[in-house]
């Protein structure tokens, strides 16, 4: 279970304290800083929130790996502006 995360709904009410993120995360950075990557780019995918500034989208993985589909391509991540 390390290496899995769980995300869970929270109400407007709830998600105050979370920076509005309203996903909660099993993971230590969420309950550390409350919000982590994993909340808030299943936000921004749900359509539930914009990109932050200090963020972007990159792909990942332009060229297929050995025992992948044939027309499997990379996805789509966030990552932070350097």
């Amino acid at each position: 279970m390390k290496k899995a995360y769980h995300l869970a709904p929270l109400t407007p009410t709830e998600a105050k304290p979370f920076a509005g993120v309203r996903w909660q995360c099993s993971c230590h950075n969420f309950w550390h800083y409350g919000k982590c990557k994993h909340s808030l780019a299943w936000a921004i995918s749900q359509g539930e929130m914009t990109v932050p500034a200090i963020y972007r989208i990159d792909r990942i993985g332009d060229v297929r790996k050995r025992g992948r589909p044939k027309k499997a391509k990379g996805g789509e991540a966030l990552s932070q502006m350097d």
